[in-house]
């Protein structure tokens, strides 16, 4: 049986990617860039300032990243309190594992501010008193260190720690962290690279069976 569950939190646990996206176009395009679905795409799983970092670069912004900062977060942390909403299967899955005795925490690209906010807001703090944000690791996703932090803080070994990603930057990481992963994406297509990943459409398909299945790391 796995001994903890490592969730990430934008796009799993909240329904928070329409957020970042409203968020994001809206300062992109302010400073003169082009903004579509694809760009957003292929940040999901990203910290803030690196997703920033990289759509200044590309998209050729007329401003300095730390003012892209400050005005995403004003924006964003707004969209939070007042449209932020949780994704299905996630209360039934916090009473699945507590009934299981696992432990589990969440592991995110987010900052701390944004998740003691988020996590207020949708009445789970008291559940997720632990968690892992941005400023407490060296590195972002694919970067292993988010993962590997929140094993550290539960003592529980990567190789009975399984993950729950629904973005193909947090799956890369929690490969390079030697942990089991489940991919929770209701999309279609999935990277080929990650075709060997347990694949469910949302947090209500997990039940004790797939817990119990994964006693060992997947090999990959």
């Amino acid at each position: 049986m796995i001994q903890a569950v490592i969730f990430d939190f934008d796009g799993l646990l909240v329904d928070s990617e329409p957020l970042h996206f409203a968020t994001e176009k809206n300062l992109v395009e302010r400073y003169g860039g082009v903004f579509n679905s694809d760009l957003f795409s292929s940040t999901l799983g990203k910290s803030t300032k690196d997703v920033l970092a990289y759509y200044q670069q590309k998209c050729k912004l007329d401003v300095d990243l730390n003012t892209l900062i400050k005005e995403h977060d004003k924006i964003f942390l707004e969209l939070v309190d007042y449209k932020l909403k949780l994704m299905p299967g996630t209360l039934e899955l916090i009473k699945l594992l507590k009934k299981e005795r696992i432990k589990f925490i969440i592991a995110s690209s987010g900052t701390s501010t944004y998740l003691n906010k988020a996590l207020k807001k949708i009445h789970l703090l008291k559940d997720f008193h632990k968690f892992v944000s941005i400023e407490m690791v060296r590195h972002g996703k694919p970067a292993p260190d988010l993962f590997l932090e929140a094993s550290r803080i539960l003592k529980v070994y990567p190789t009975n720690c399984l993950v729950l990603e629904d973005a193909s930057n947090g799956i890369e990481a929690a490969i390079q962290a030697k942990m089991n992963c489940i991919l929770i994406n209701k999309e279609s297509t999935i990277d080929i690279k990650f075709s060997s990943i347990i694949r469910l459409k949302n947090l209500k398909e997990i039940n004790t069976e797939i817990l119990r299945s994964l006693s060992i790391c997947q090999l990959y």
